[in-house]
């Protein structure tokens, strides 16, 4: 076998790699997808589709935080975990190491069920919120009825987002990181195509919608088999009412207190996005704010990826308390993070602009000095979500009233400055900059070198043993 076919087989086994190719679907979204839209939708519409997306965008919040703390359960459970606690993790020597498929089975139960639920329940809070949201700006758009059409397109796409999108978080969670990633990416390339047929053939605000739907069902079909193939190495045991009941009432203490954490770090960008800026500012001052957001966005999830493939380990050594080895990984893939985010901003802020102006655009990004400020609020974000994220792996979550009312003081502080100073677009960045930085960029990272047992300059600049 010759290098480059060694080379070739290593990369397609990579999580790592197809994860950097799912965010390089996310890149093309932006080099690609969003030039169509820019060139197709009128700034109106523009703005339109901004609030559409943000709307999606809020909806996996409305979980109550139970994705998170089931991802969390199953890796206890794969670490070989007896049973879940409410608070906490079990000692290393009450697992047995292996997977224990009963609990395995007993969370794919409850999971099913939970969403099944939330799905009605995201019908009927999103639909009248979203029907609110968009009418109050949908006669600027061009064309209100095909708008309209668009927004329940969406709303069908979340509901079946919520009904169904867990499944892949599922497979994920069963340490199978590279077949999760490598449906993941399958299902963005679909969507991504689709989207862009439809746009070239004049389906406009609907482009986007129909494809999502059809991308979300393929994404479902997928990881649901593998995950199935999985856990059929065990028989399925029957799992009754009441043991999902129990399961619920373990998962719920610490699923609430993930889900008003989620919910807070979204609330700023929600309202700002759907609210603040189109009423204070107008749809074309949306439309340009939310570009400049998505920009922002895929750099963060391109950066993100070093960590992301590794939580379902990382939850495992914290399950066994191996400490070295997760201190190890955590600092690699914290400096990946960092130095990935901090390079492709040194990029971006100039060029972006630039790309627009080549791609003969009547759409603008926000002023340069505000991309740079944008790009070190989501830089901190992105570290403050890491540290947390680690900090919550140990069951337990200390950083929630600290996130909910810094949060609340940024949105606060975004509408004063709107309000007192002709910063306009920037009090959405300048505000929650000011409030994060006042303690959670700072704190939360110091608590996570604690969960490592190690220290900040420790993680960083390790001692060698002489």
């Amino acid at each position: 076998m010759s290098e480059l076919q060694r080379f070739w087989e290593r990369s397609w086994r990579s999580a790592v790699v197809w994860s950097w190719i799912f965010n390089g679907l996310r890149l093309s979204a932006v080099l690609i997808l969003l030039p169509l839209l820019i060139r197709a939708l009128s700034k109106s519409d523009m703005g339109f589709y901004m609030i559409l997306a943000n709307l999606v965008s809020f909806v996996p919040l409305l979980d109550m935080g139970f994705l998170p703390s089931i991802a969390r359960s199953i890796s206890y459970a794969m670490a070989g975990a007896k049973e879940l606690k409410a608070h906490g993790t079990e000692s290393p020597s009450e697992g047995g190491g292996q997977p224990n498929f009963p609990l395995l089975w007993q969370l794919l139960s409850t999971t099913r069920r939970l969403y099944q639920l939330l799905a009605l329940v995201v019908f009927v809070g999103v639909g009248a919120w979203g029907t609110f949201a968009v009418g109050l700006k949908i006669n600027e758009t061009t064309q209100p009825e095909q708008a309209w059409l668009a927004w329940w397109m969406t709303l069908a796409g979340v509901v079946f987002e919520m009904y169904s999108g867990w499944w892949s978080t599922y497979l994920r969670g069963l340490n199978q990181v590279l077949a999760a990633t490598r449906i993941l990416a399958a299902a963005y390339l679909l969507r991504l195509l689709l989207a862009a047929i439809l746009l070239l053939a004049g389906a406009g605000l609907l482009s986007v919608p129909i494809a999502a739907l059809i991308s979300s069902f393929v994404l479902r079909s997928l990881s649901r088999r593998l995950a199935l193939r999985f856990l059929n190495a065990s028989p399925q045991p029957e799992i009754s009412r009441g043991e999902v009941s129990k399961l619920l009432r373990i998962l719920w203490p610490n699923s609430w207190r993930v889900g008003v954490h989620c919910l807070s770090n979204s609330l700023l960008i929600h309202l700002n996005v759907t609210v603040l800026c189109p009423q204070l500012l107008g749809l074309e001052a949306t439309g340009q704010y939310g570009l400049s957001l998505q920009v922002v966005t895929v750099m963060q999830g391109m950066a993100s990826v070093w960590l992301l493939v590794k939580w379902p380990i990382i939850g495992q050594y914290i399950s066994r308390q191996d400490w070295p080895p997760l201190r190890t990984l955590v600092r690699q893939r914290l400096l990946l993070q960092y130095g990935t985010y901090a390079i492709m901003a040194i990029v971006a802020v100039p060029v972006a602009p630039l790309l627009l102006e080549a791609i003969k655009s009547n759409k603008t990004l926000i002023p340069l000095y505000l991309a740079g400020l944008s790009c070190d609020l989501r830089i901190c974000r992105n570290a403050l979500s890491s540290w947390a994220t680690l900090v919550s792996l140990g069951n337990r979550l200390p950083y929630l009233s600290f996130t909910v009312a810094t949060n609340i003081v940024g949105l606060v502080l975004s509408f004063l400055l709107f309000a007192f100073t002709d910063l306009e677009i920037g009090a959405l960045v300048i505000g929650p900059l000011l409030a994060g930085t006042a303690h959670n960029y700072w704190r939360w990272p110091r608590e996570g070198c604690r969960v490592l047992h190690t220290s900040w300059v420790n993680l960083f600049a390790p001692r060698r043993a002489s």
